[in-house]
């Protein structure tokens, strides 16, 4: 009996209010992670430029080379996409608000909180990994 209440809550349908505020994150999320990541590559570029220059490399290996820098300019981005978007999308909600809809339909905001906690938590864990 045990094993089907676990498959219930792991089967469990995500609620609306948790998807909705979940994909308010989205599009502030990749549009910050793109503009941060180009800055960080405008500005890694200018670094780069005498090395290019002096030793007369192509530009498929200068590609190469801004491509195998991407890893550390995502380690920089991805936590400022993150910060960005929750500012952003708690910001139009509250300026919409829609957060005080959500306070007077009696949900706490803890509540709408805990998916974006785990969704940080394995972006953390992604982020770890990689």
């Amino acid at each position: 009996m045990a094993d089907n209440s676990i498959r219930y809550i792991l089967a469990k349908p995500m609620k609306t209010l948790t998807r909705y505020i979940l994909w308010e994150h989205v599009a502030p999320f990749f549009f910050a992670l793109f503009t941060i990541t180009f800055l960080l590559i405008i500005d890694y570029v200018p670094k780069i430029i005498d090395q290019v220059i002096d030793k007369d490399l192509s530009f498929m290996i200068v590609i190469e080379l801004i491509g195998l820098n991407l890893a550390w300019m995502l380690a920089l981005a991805v936590p400022m996409a993150v910060l960005v978007a929750t500012l952003m999308a708690f910001g139009r909600l509250g300026a919409d608000f829609e957060i005080t809809a959500i306070k007077a339909s009696g949900v706490n905001l803890i509540h709408v909180m805990i998916p974006l906690l785990i969704a940080a938590s394995l972006m953390t864990y992604g982020m770890v990994q990689f």
